[in-house]
């Protein structure tokens, strides 16, 4: 699986043969970028993976309760999934960004963080909460309200009404 390894940029980079000796420091933040990285990968995959048939299937929740529940805990999946990618890639970043800045004498890099990257990463985690947001509350209402029905006990006070009116008064 694909990881970001700057390692292997700068020697590709570099005349054939050519070594780069980095600090300890460098190495350690270079493992841990490779296991956050598989785990925002997974967590990223698995968030899109559950946000299509979410968008799919949330018709159907306007014509039964009992399919509200299902499609409620599938968009919280989604939604939970995009978020934690986005803080493990976040704080991923961070670390990373900070180690190479902390060794910048001996290395001679500096390092930055892009910020086209980090807003597409937030917009993506904040429209799958806005989504589950959105989800719960339409879940809330009934939907014979959504049309314009009202409920039960209106109906029935309406047809109470309509037999009121038919009797002949005395």
């Amino acid at each position: 699986m694909y990881w970001f390894n700057p390692i292997d940029i700068i020697l590709d980079e570099l005349l054939a043969g050519a070594t780069i000796a980095l600090p300890s420091n460098i190495v350690d933040a270079l493992d841990l970028v490779r296991k956050a990285s598989h785990w925002m990968f997974a967590l990223f995959l698995t968030g899109a993976c559950l946000t299509v048939p979410s968008i799919f299937l949330s018709p159907l929740s306007v014509f039964s309760r009992w399919a509200s529940l299902p499609l409620s805990l599938l968009t919280f999946c989604a939604a939970f999934a995009t978020t934690a990618a986005s803080i493990i890639a976040s704080a991923m970043f961070i670390i990373f960004r900070n180690e190479v800045n902390k060794a910048i004498d001996t290395v001679n890099i500096e390092a930055a963080i892009g910020t086209k990257m980090f807003a597409l990463m937030w917009i993506a985690a904040g429209a799958a909460i806005d989504g589950k947001a959105k989800r719960e509350r339409e879940g809330l209402r009934k939907p014979w309200s959504r049309w314009g029905m009202g409920s039960r006990h209106k109906r029935e006070a309406k047809s109470e009404e309509e037999v009121d009116r038919s009797s002949p008064v005395k």
